[in-house]
């Protein structure tokens, strides 16, 4: 949605310009009566802020009260062609550490498991625990 049709919907509420790129309105959340209660700015990518200055009230709220989306204060994201690449969580040496401490700590209950000895619900749960990291580490590396 563009930064004009957002305008055009606070037209019932007094909007009017306050500067280059800049406006000043009645809150369509409070309703406040004070034409200056709301500040819009449009930034030079096309997206629109909003605050309210009487009651704080919430982009949400606000946009709500227009009948709009908060993802309709921005303009569309363009495909540059390429997918966008996925941030990894941790680098991969954090994760040959943390493989390494959770298979170590396997390696020891299987081993105390092997001589005999039983293991108790803690330890149960820290094996699990482990299963679950030694498991995230897996999606990682493959996503």
């Amino acid at each position: 949605m563009s930064a004009e049709t957002i305008i055009n919907a606070l037209q019932p509420y007094k909007i009017r310009p306050n500067g280059r790129d800049r406006y000043r309105a009645i809150c369509p959340c409070c309703g406040e009566r004070n034409p200056n209660t709301l500040s819009v700015g449009v930034t030079a990518e096309g997206a629109v802020l909003v605050r309210c200055f009487k009651l704080q009230c919430s982009v949400g709220s606000i946009c709500a009260a227009l009948g709009l989306e908060v993802a309709d204060l921005f303009p569309p994201r363009e495909s540059q062609g390429a997918p966008l690449q996925r941030r990894r969580l941790i680098s991969p040496a954090q994760a040959l550490d943390l493989l390494h401490d959770e298979s170590q700590l396997v390696a020891v209950v299987a081993a105390n498991i092997g001589h005999g000895t039983s293991i108790d619900d803690e330890d149960r749960a820290r094996v699990l625990q482990a299963a679950g990291r030694i498991a995230y580490l897996r999606a990682e590396v493959l996503a």
